[in-house]
């Protein structure tokens, strides 16, 4: 049983096609999860994964499976997830799950160009280029960057990067150990 909170983080969906043949059955077009802003990922981990997917399976998607999640810890949970084959392997192989950073769209609307899915966020380059230096990213600094909308914010912030990853690099160091506004830290090599 969910607890009412619970009940409101995620959403199964299914659109139901119906054939022109009257004399067959209601096929399954899309099976879409959505999960809203307030879903955590250790909650969905905890989901009973197996039991979405016997469910999943008895429904029989004839066409994709899409999975939407608006919280950005929910989406990288998805993004390890998913090839690891913890979430709903019988259902679909990896490739063929669609998963998306943001809102699901409209009814008949196309997916929008500049969403941020799974693919891109896996197929991305980590090391980037900008002021002639290079700028390697982690995983939440490329999906923030698959979410800057034109390249003069891309730029700034790949320029943000690399101004903090230059910052730590010329903090003061005493013995190699690391200094702080705070206080200095002194390291004494053992004898």
């Amino acid at each position: 049983m969910l607890d009412s909170q619970a009940a409101v983080s995620h959403e199964l969906c299914v659109q139901v096609q119906l054939p022109p043949d009257s004399n067959s059955t209601v096929a399954i077009k899309t099976l879409t999860l959505e999960f809203h802003r307030r879903a955590k990922a250790d909650d969905v981990a905890s989901m009973d994964w197996r039991a979405i997917e016997q469910a999943a399976l008895d429904m029989h998607p004839s066409e994709k499976l899409c999975i939407y999640a608006l919280a950005l810890p929910v989406f990288e949970w998805f993004l390890d997830a998913m090839p690891a084959g913890r979430v709903l392997p019988q259902l679909r192989h990896p490739r063929d799950v669609e998963i998306v950073h943001g809102y699901p769209p409209f009814a008949k609307a196309p997916p929008r160009k500049d969403a941020i899915t799974a693919e891109k966020i896996l197929h991305a380059p980590s090391t980037y280029t900008v002021d002639g230096q290079t700028v390697q990213l982690k995983r939440p600094q490329i999906i923030h960057l698959a979410g800057c909308t034109s390249d003069v914010k891309k730029q700034a912030f790949l320029r943000e990067v690399l101004a903090s990853s230059q910052d730590k690099l010329q903090q003061p160091q005493i013995d190699g150990a690391p200094t702080s506004s705070k206080g200095t830290a002194v390291v004494i090599p053992f004898r």
